[in-house]
C-alpha cells in the first residue's frame, strides 16, 4: 500500500485544509467532493473524495486544533476512527519527522 502525506502546516481555515487534502491526496471523485466533514465521512465509505488504496498521513496538525475551537480536529479523529479505513489514517501534531505517530483508532498497532 502506498502512503501520502498531507502537511497541514500553515493551514488557518477549513477551506485551506480541504484544498490541501484534494491537492495532495488526489482522491477519486474530487470534483464532486463536498469539502466538509460530512463529505469526508461519506468519502471514507467510498463516496467522492475517497483516498483510494493508500494510507494518508496528516502531519503538523497542531494548527487544526484551533479550527472550530478544537472540534474540527476532534471530528476528523472520530470520523477516521469509525471508518473501516481507520488503520490507514494517521494524525500528528508535531513538526519533527521522528515524532511519535498515533493512529486515529485507539489501540491500533
Amino acid at each position: 500500500m502506498s502512503e501520502v502525506t498531507v502537511n497541514c502546516e500553515g493551514i488557518s481555515s477549513e477551506h485551506e485544509f480541504w484544498g490541501r487534502y484534494l491537492e495532495v491526496v488526489q482522491p477519486d471523485g474530487a470534483g464532486y467532493f463536498g469539502c466538509n466533514l460530512d463529505a469526508f465521512n461519506d468519502a471514507l465509505a467510498g463516496g467522492p473524495g475517497w483516498p483510494g488504496e493508500q494510507a494518508v498521513r496528516f502531519v503538523n496538525t497542531a494548527c487544526l486544533r484551533s479550527l472550530r475551537q478544537g472540534s474540527f480536529f476532534q471530528s476528523l479523529v472520530e470520523i477516521t476512527s469509525q471508518s473501516e479505513l481507520s488503520n490507514d489514517f494517521f494524525l500528528n501534531s508535531h513538526k519533527h519527522s521522528n515524532a511519535q505517530w498515533w493512529r486515529a483508532k485507539e489501540g491500533a498497532s
